[in-house]
């Protein structure tokens, strides 16, 4: 079993500061650094899929953080099945060994992380959440809270009511127009896990795939991120967030509203906006658009730097 990999994408600088603020130098050295990002990717993906914005941000100056969440990344275990070619309907049957992985362990390292940023000395970071590290990002923010958190970002991210699994969405008429469901190729209860063929040997269903995550993202980068996905998504489909005003809701949000999304449809985007002003309508999304697919950190990086960088 692989084991579990830290992968910071950092300066030199914000692995300096964190040295100097073991020996006591926190004050002086969080006064000389900018505020630091922690990135959560989605479903499928890895922390790779930050590497162009990572390169980005660290070059302005900011300490950037990403680690493959379990069972995504170098932490991915595949069902037996999915060496099997042709397919067969065991990998359609198998059960998932992620199943038993959960949100709490997706929430529990990213707190990690900001903890050992804070206790090193550096300022509440700004934590960014893709697709379904939305909902991760918000577990955090609920735990951790304002003083915490300094800003949560949603770039085009599963940002649910409270106490509202995220397969009520795909439910949702708002959702309607998404490729996704099409793509998942098993019963999730039955599987434990959502699970997706990026080995697949149809040209269609890998296309389809591809136009869902990556549509507007250049054939060479599509082809690579797609060589670099994983079947399972260790999460239980009924997982409820449960948040309030004094947590998550008192933490300055922004949402990356991608207008092109194959996955999370821009109807979809609004809903869950729209729900989270309502319910803490002191403390309303900000919402930036950007005209891109579901991956605006590979087809329009800089525009995602901007608006990061506005944040801090």
């Amino acid at each position: 079993m692989v084991t579990r990999r830290d992968v910071p994408l950092s300066t030199t600088a914000a692995t300096d500061v964190l040295a100097v603020a073991a020996y006591g130098g926190s004050q002086a050295a969080s006064s000389q650094f900018k505020r630091p990002l922690v990135l959560v990717h989605g479903a499928w993906h890895g922390a790779w899929c930050f590497e162009q914005i990572a390169a980005l941000l660290s070059a302005a100056g900011h300490p950037v953080t990403a680690r493959d969440l379990p069972g995504h990344g170098l932490n991915a275990l595949f069902p037996a099945s999915y060496s099997v070619h042709p397919r067969d309907i065991s990998f359609n049957t198998e059960p998932s060994p992620l199943a038993t992985i959960t949100l709490a362990d997706y929430s529990r390292q990213v707190v990690d992380i900001v903890n050992g940023l804070l206790a090193a000395g550096q300022p509440a970071p700004v934590l960014v959440g893709h697709s379904m590290g939305g909902i991760v990002a918000q577990a955090v923010a609920e735990a951790l809270g304002r003083d915490k958190i300094h800003h949560v970002v949603y770039i085009s991210g599963f940002m649910p009511t409270d106490n509202t699994p995220i397969t009520n969405y795909f439910q949702d008429p708002t959702f309607a127009s998404s490729l996704l469901p099409s793509l998942l190729l098993a019963d999730p209860a039955a599987i434990g896990a959502l699970r997706l063929d990026p080995d697949s040997s149809s040209a269609a269903y890998v296309q389809q795939m591809q136009d869902t995550f990556y549509g507007d993202v250049d054939a060479v980068t599509r082809r690579a991120a797609t060589n670099l996905l994983t079947p399972d998504v260790p999460i239980s489909p009924e997982t409820k967030i449960h948040v309030t005003t004094t947590g998550w809701g008192a933490v300055p949000r922004t949402y990356l509203r991608c207008a092109n999304d194959k996955a999370i449809p821009p109807a979809c985007q609004d809903l869950m906006i729209a729900q989270a002003d309502a319910f803490s309508p002191s403390n309303k999304t900000n919402v930036v658009p950007i005209n891109s697919s579901h991956s605006p950190f590979f087809s329009q990086p800089q525009a995602v730097v901007k608006a990061l960088l506005s944040l801090t």
